[in-house]
């Protein structure tokens, strides 16, 4: 009994010294009718009394410290979070970049439990999962009040082991089952690579981890041997990773001493600018391409805003997650630790990358950036979404500030039909491709020459038919080249690993497509933004 109260004791005094920083940092605002802090922790220790000897059932005083903190914490942002000791721990094996899980980066969008990004080559993504669908149960459970640390416990586990995630995708009126084998998810930041058209280096980015910008430079070394002079970096779907990675990956195209990043928060400390720190790997008059999408998120957005704002290169997709603020760890005693977001991330330009902060309402303290830095959109266009316009570094051209990087050429990703989503969702197409390289052991002599012909697709009909999947055939028939491409990749994969995925993948590209003209058109950065007047 004596243990527990001081365990009470202990994390009331860590919810009073959070309250006593946050209301202290509030000194500066305006005075409000609400009681003062001691009057509030009076009434929070009363409520407690009173909730402990009179619920209806009896209750862990502990548990009920804990929930009020998690309620404090999660009503500041969806990446601010109160872990108990388990998931603090948990919470760094995962950041060590190697643990066991199904391969996913996960987020709270509007109160959903939602998929940020697959990582590639996992569970996760090989099951079909991708941005923006809702995990609304995990094994049977509802997820609704589950916090993402919470969520995350349950969706991992023993590598070998099945967990069941019930999917809603946006556009859908039903939910459908996924089910995933955990494995240990070992995260190589450089996927593929491959050179196209004798001089463009196209290079697959999935992550910033420890160290992905020294193999990122390794393999751009290994292109330009090859005849690289022109390149597309491919950051769709990153969820992003260290700070100091994306420095250093900007760093390999910018001028030595540009600015890459800014941060700004209410402490001084957590203010913050970094700047190119050595002669760019890849020269600057070379044209570059940045491809990204709405898994891009944080460091894949300090890259491509600097990349953007420095006017170093074109981007080119949809626009990113937005997921642009800072968060620190607060050990805060037991074993508990806070993850609470301190700044936020600003381009070059001044530009805020954070949507969360930008949809807030206008009424809410807001960080503001120098006027020296932005400019208020035209007053007579009487825009009432209060988005500001800023200007690039070098050639002055116009980009919209508002959360998120929106690419200069957007072009968005297309939408896989229903029934592509449930075969993708069943593994019929994995379990087709094992087959037919079963009954085709030699491999085509490229991918080229891997033909998926009209007998392939009514063999597969046939197939999925066996495997008592009920589909229309109209829905098949409006599905056909679709089925195609994922039977292609499928197989790809099969014959020649996830080299063959990409290779094929890559064929069906049409954002990878646009990149690739237009850097046939362009031997220089001048020429590439030259051809994007034209577009």
């Amino acid at each position: 009994m004596i243990t527990m109260k001081k365990k009470v004791l202990a994390l009331i005094l860590s919810l009073t010294l959070i309250l006593g920083v946050a209301i202290g940092r509030l000194s500066s605002q305006p005075e409000s009718k609400t009681p003062g802090l001691s009057t509030m922790l009076r009434m929070f220790s009363y409520v407690l009394t009173i909730v402990q000897r009179n619920y209806v059932e009896p209750m862990d005083p502990s548990d009920l410290v804990v929930k009020a903190i998690k309620g404090m914490v999660s009503s500041l942002d969806p990446f601010s979070v109160f872990m108990e000791p388990e998931a603090a721990e948990n919470f760094k094996i995962h950041t060590s970049g190697k643990f066991g899980g199904v391969g996913m980066t996960v987020g709270i969008r509007d109160g959903y439990l939602t998929v940020i990004s697959p990582i590639e080559g996992t569970p996760a993504e090989k099951a079909g999962l991708r941005a923006g669908d809702r995990i609304i149960k995990i094994d049977g459970q509802p997820t609704w009040n589950l916090t993402i640390n919470e969520a995350v416990e349950k969706i991992r586990g023993k590598p070998g082991t099945k967990v069941t995630l019930t999917i809603l995708r946006p556009g859908f009126t039903e939910p459908f089952d996924v089910e995933l084998t955990r494995a240990i998810i070992t995260i190589h930041p450089v996927t593929y690579h491959h050179l196209f058209n004798g001089d463009i280096g196209y290079i697959r980015f999935v992550t910033f981890s420890e160290n992905s910008s020294a193999e990122l430079i390794s393999v751009i070394d290994s292109l330009k041997k090859q005849g690289a002079k022109k390149f597309i970096l491919d950051l769709r779907s990153n969820p992003g990773g260290h700070l100091r990675e994306a420095v250093r990956v900007a760093d390999i195209f910018l001028r030595k001493g540009d600015l890459i990043v800014f941060t700004r928060g209410r402490n001084p400390s957590d203010n913050s600018r970094y700047y190119a720190q050595r002669p760019p790997i890849v020269d600057t008059t070379a044209p570059i391409v940045v491809l990204v999408d709405g898994g891009a998120a944080s460091a894949s957005e300090i890259v491509s805003g600097a990349i953007q704002d420095w006017d170093r290169g074109i981007i080119i997709g949809d626009t990113t997650v937005g997921k642009g603020s800072v968060q620190r760890l607060f050990p805060v005693g037991n074993g508990y630790m806070l993850k609470l977001t301190v700044a936020r991330y600003y381009t070059p330009s001044g530009r805020c990358i954070d949507r969360i902060t930008w949809n807030k309402q206008r009424s809410a303290p807001r960080i503001t950036v120098p006027d020296s830095i932005k400019a208020k959109q035209d007053s007579a266009a009487k825009d009432t979404t209060d988005t500001l316009i800023y200007y690039t570094k070098i050639l002055k051209r116009k980009v919209i500030g508002g959360g998120g990087i929106i690419p200069d050429i957007i072009i968005e990703n297309e939408k896989a039909l229903p029934i592509v989503v449930r075969l993708v969702a069943k593994g019929l197409f994995f379990k087709y491709a094992v087959k037919y390289c079963e009954d085709h052991p030699e491999p085509p002599k490229s991918f080229d020459d891997l033909k998926i012909t009209d007998a392939t697709i009514e063999d597969f009909k046939k197939f999925i038919q066996d495997n008592d999947f009920e589909f229309r055939n109209s829905e098949f028939e409006e599905a056909k080249e679709q089925i195609r491409k994922k039977l292609a990749m499928n197989i790809a994969e099969d014959y020649w690993g996830s080299k063959g995925r990409y290779g094929i993948s890559l064929k069906y590209d049409r954002v990878f497509h646009k990149a690739l003209n237009l850097l046939q058109k362009a031997n220089t950065r001048n020429d590439l933004f030259d051809n994007l007047k034209e577009e």
